[in-house]
């Protein structure tokens, strides 16, 4: 036992003592200190008698000013370094930065002589550009975007993991969707190309029209021309972009040289309106009937309105109804809606105006003779009369073939040409909408013209048997 006592502490035997405000409870035995835990340990050593500070001590650590002022020498030295690697870099920009628009100045000058309004406009943008660049380089703000540092990432503690078990899924906020479709961009408006009607170019292939624009324009003016289409009015050229239109347009006197007779217009929306019933001659103090023509009915319509619409014509859909039909710009019908009357007083009689709404068309194309766009077709050209690939409708009728085919429609393969206008797969409008037959409904179509054009066929070919009194042999025709 005395072993155990030396090499505890003392006092580890006492019996502990409770506070005088609590109450004590002498039933519990005293605690023991346990034997894995010795306070030896725990004790410091004892301090020898003989021990003098001066002696056996470790030498004094040197003083805190050194470390610090190299480290304030390293501190200088890299920044000193990112100072001038800054400063090499700025000039570097800048030396760019002002070649870069002294070769712009150049262009815009060379486009200013040339009367490249367009180019010249975009020129000075990007010069513009260049120099608030250059400005905020001066102030150490080039573009504001330098810092590209992702955020950091917040590492959670080790407790705030384990609150979270790691079988509970990840729910993803779902965006809700929305209905609102994002503007569409402006379309570029057509530059159009009105021709007479004998004019060449109406007869020639679009491509020597596009040929001529690019032989004779200079290449920034060729190069923004995207297509060249043909219309009931002429020629529509179709720039690729609004800087292309601006750049035609200030060639617009140049277009109309180069296509002689051609008279150069943008495209624009026309409201149309119709005057139904309109007179078509009045009776003079002669009792004579004097005719009313599109001039006199032009004159009379802006005296009574003050209007000067672009177009004004009777209507050759019905002669004698004597309808007359008025185009203005939509823009100025949008705008001015009163302008136009309901009603308007000529040559004595009360007319009517009306405003045509928008219809679709159907088109037909005439290539293929289906009923699509014929400026996207790339089918194989169709004679319009018998259907056939092998030949057009110019050679059809030759004198050379001694028996020609018989007609037969390329969409319902009945008895009549391509175009007919009573061909029973031809799509209809409903509530302003192209309505086209389904796949089973248009085979059923075409077997019950091929049908049709087979009996036809045997009743042409019974007559001239029946006179010669035998039946000559033919192959029935095939479904086109």
């Amino acid at each position: 036992m005395s072993d155990v006592n030396m090499g505890e502490a003392p006092g580890a035997h006492e019996t502990p003592t409770a506070s005088p405000r609590e109450p004590t409870t002498p039933k519990r035995p005293p605690k023991r200190p346990r034997p894995e835990t010795p306070r030896k340990a725990i004790q410091a050593p004892p301090t020898p008698k003989n021990w003098h500070p001066d002696q056996d001590t470790p030498p004094a650590s040197p003083c805190h000013e050194a470390p610090q002022s190299q480290l304030g020498l390293e501190l200088q030295s890299h920044i000193a370094a990112a100072v001038a690697s800054r400063t090499a870099q700025l000039k570097t920009t800048g030396d760019e930065v002002l070649e870069l628009v002294s070769v712009i100045s150049q262009k815009v000058a060379n486009w200013e002589e040339k009367s490249l309004q367009g180019a010249a406009s975009l020129g000075k943008d990007i010069r513009t550009l260049v120099l608030n660049f250059s400005r905020n380089l001066a102030t150490a703000h080039p573009t504001k975007q330098e810092n590209h540092q992702p955020p950091h990432s917040k590492h959670n503690s080790y407790a705030e993991a384990t609150r979270t078990p790691p079988n509970v899924p990840k729910t993803q906020l779902k965006i809700p969707k929305t209905t609102h479709k994002p503007p569409q961009s402006e379309k570029t408006p057509h530059i159009f190309l009105r021709l007479p009607k004998e004019h060449p170019a109406r007869q020639a292939s679009l491509y020597a029209t596009m040929d001529i624009l690019r032989k004779h324009l200079d290449r920034t003016c060729s190069a923004a021309v995207k297509e060249v289409q043909q219309v009931p009015s002429g020629l529509a050229i179709w720039p690729k972009d609004g800087l292309g239109f601006q750049l035609l347009m200030e060639r617009k006197e140049a277009l109309e040289v180069l296509l002689q007779g051609a008279k150069a217009e943008v495209e624009q929306n026309w409201a149309i309106f119709a005057l139904p019933n309109a007179p078509q001659e009045y009776t003079s103090y002669d009792r004579t009937q004097v005719p009313i023509s599109e001039h006199m009915a032009l004159e009379e319509f802006k005296l009574q309105t003050g209007l000067s619409p672009m177009k004004f014509y009777r209507s050759t859909k019905n002669p004698l109804s004597g309808t007359l039909i008025m185009a203005i710009p939509d823009t100025q019908a949008q705008i001015v809606p009163k302008w136009v009357p309901k009603w308007v007083h000529l040559f004595g009689k009360n007319v009517q105006i009306k405003r045509k709404p928008f219809q679709t068309r159907i088109e037909q194309c005439t290539q293929c003779w289906d009923y699509h766009n014929p400026r996207t077709c790339t089918r194989t050209p169709r004679c319009r009369i018998c259907s056939k690939k092998d030949h057009t409708e110019e050679a059809h009728s030759s004198p050379n073939e001694e028996e020609t085919s018989d007609p037969c429609c390329t969409n319902c393969c009945g008895p009549f040409p391509a175009d007919h206008s009573n061909c029973p797969t031809k799509p209809t409008i409903q509530q302003g909408v192209i309505q086209r037959l389904t796949r089973s409904q248009f085979i059923a179509v075409r077997k019950a013209g091929a049908r049709q054009h087979m009996l036809q066929d045997q009743t042409a070919t019974s007559e001239p048997s029946r006179n010669l009194g035998s039946s000559p042999t033919r192959e029935q025709p095939q479904t086109c």
